[in-house]
């Protein structure tokens, strides 16, 4: 999961392509027996095998967010890639690289943000690099989380037949976004209201409890976060991952109206959508009721909105009543429409 820059560079934003990801995936180091999940362009978190447990490990930038929010998306970011695999967040890893100007009672208010999460989910923050420098433009905080599991949630798990549950709101992270950058665009068909409600809608972009609450209900195979790309790039991560294809109906994808308008206007597919927050999960056939009652009880929106196929054939989705291939790479409108 990467943060974009609102930037109107023309070239690409945010994450790389996986073109891009393969080659730098390759370049790993030395390969140490215990590590068993390797840089992989499709997984946001490695882990290593010790004895009686996993450590999994993922880190991610965070910048381009509003500052009054930056520590606790700072902290959400990668601890929602390390729980999707089944990680307990153990220990933080923090950098901090700033501006010249950059006062010090925001970089404490950042601090402290980070730190109320991590006594939140028992998570010691043990290192850490704080620096302000010329280079630097806009605060960049990067936070390094490890986690613990005892089961390991990877796509190798999934199975043909398993069913795909989804919980959050697919676009929730592009509103998100617009509403403190660019809230003319909504509010102009959907009001001053609808900018409120979610401008204030950060602490929903983080899957740290609904991972964790599958995880130890021994509900998931192997989940996801919807993040850049929306779930056209999670969907196609788990996937490729997997070795297997999939069907999903797109009837059932939690689309808030003012992202299906946006996609509208602007010609862009809702399913790429920025989408942290969003939970994909891959449950065994028979446990969605259990799923989706678990999902539910924490005042998430969740359903089932499609289901794995076998090797090789194919990822489709159904739109009304024609099925048609699913897009094989996420145009994401953020930058675009952020910037």
């Amino acid at each position: 999961m990467t943060r974009k820059h609102r930037t109107n560079s023309e070239r690409h934003v945010g994450k790389a392509r996986e073109r891009l990801l393969k080659e730098i995936t390759k370049l790993a180091g030395f390969r140490r027996p215990e590590v068993i999940i390797e840089p992989d362009p499709h997984l946001d978190a490695g882990a290593e095998a010790l004895e009686g447990e996993y450590r999994i490990y993922a880190v991610d930038p965070c910048l381009g967010v509003p500052e009054r929010h930056l520590g606790f998306l700072a902290f959400h970011f990668p601890a929602s890639d390390v729980a999707v695999m089944g990680g307990e967040p153990y220990l933080v890893v923090l950098d901090m690289l700033l501006p010249l100007s950059y006062p010090e009672e925001r970089i404490l208010l950042i601090m402290r943000q980070i730190h109320e999460q991590a006594v939140k989910y028992e998570a010691s923050i043990i290192s850490g690099h704080t620096g302000r420098y010329s280079a630097v433009k806009e605060p960049v905080v990067s936070c390094t989380i490890v986690g613990r599991a005892k089961r390991l949630l990877v796509p190798k798990n999934v199975e043909k037949g398993d069913l795909i549950v989804v919980s959050g709101w697919v676009g929730g992270e592009l509103l998100y976004a617009l509403s403190n950058f660019k809230p003319e665009l909504i509010e102009r068909t959907f009001g001053e209201e609808c900018v409120r409600s979610w401008r204030s809608f950060y602490e929903k972009m983080t899957v740290v409890d609904a991972a964790l609450a599958l995880s130890r209900a021994k509900l998931a195979r192997a989940m996801k976060d919807g993040a850049e790309g929306g779930i056209v790039r999670a969907l196609n991560d788990l996937s490729a991952a997997s070795g297997l294809g999939f069907r999903i109906n797109q009837e059932e994808v939690p689309i808030p109206e003012e992202v299906m308008v946006l996609s509208e206007e602007f010609n862009f597919d809702p399913l790429s959508a920025s989408s942290s927050g969003v939970l994909i999960a891959v449950v065994r056939k028979g446990t969605e009721e259990e799923s989706t009652r678990v999902l539910r009880s924490m005042g998430l929106r969740a359903s089932v909105i499609g289901e794995m196929l076998g090797e090789g054939d194919g990822r489709y989705v159904l739109k009304g009543d024609e099925l048609a291939p699913f897009p094989s790479e996420a145009e994401d409108p953020y930058s675009r429409l952020v910037s």
